[in-house]
């Protein structure tokens, strides 16, 4: 997870904020593991990661035109 978000942090912020905070929770408790954080960041993480690739997909398109 951290991985993911130091490599498309920054492209992160146009998506939901509901869909960004998951991981971003996940990443700043001390406890990762109380809660249920690790399912709720991995589902929003796979959203996020389907999210962007439909834009790199649109963004081929519109480049391609």
């Amino acid at each position: 997870m951290k991985a993911f978000e130091a490599r498309y942090g920054d492209h992160l912020s146009d998506l939901p904020a509901d869909l960004v905070a998951p991981v971003r929770t996940l990443l700043a408790s001390k406890p990762p593991y109380a809660g249920g954080l690790i399912p709720q960041a991995t589902n929003a993480m796979k959203e996020q990661q389907e999210q962007l690739e439909q834009r790199l997909q649109q963004t081929q398109a519109k480049a391609l035109r």
